[in-house]
């Protein structure tokens, strides 16, 4: 049985437009979004270029270091964070 890592390198560009909310989404916190994907960087560590991104409006932090907390298990809160690792947002 292999154990899971937790990433501590970005592996994802998103670039986020028309949603200066966007701004309030901090490291660590789980987000959904749709977006172009425009690239990918197989080496030295794969990493993905997002364009054209728009963040899930309830994803959205309310106030600056403020964290959503309604999921409906850890387990599941968990697995989203493994599958996004992270993120740099960048709101245009």
């Amino acid at each position: 049985m292999t154990s899971l890592k937790k990433a501590t390198t970005p592996n994802m560009d998103v670039k986020v437009v028309g949603q200066p909310d966007a701004a309030r989404v901090e490291k660590d916190n789980v987000v959904h979004f749709t977006g172009t994907l425009v690239g990918y960087d197989p080496d030295p560590a794969f990493f993905l270029h997002w364009e054209k991104a728009k963040v899930k409006e309830e994803d959205i932090p309310k106030e600056k270091g403020a964290r959503r907390s309604q999921f409906g298990s850890r387990q599941r809160e968990s697995r989203l964070q493994n599958r996004a690792n992270l993120l740099r947002l960048r709101s245009s």
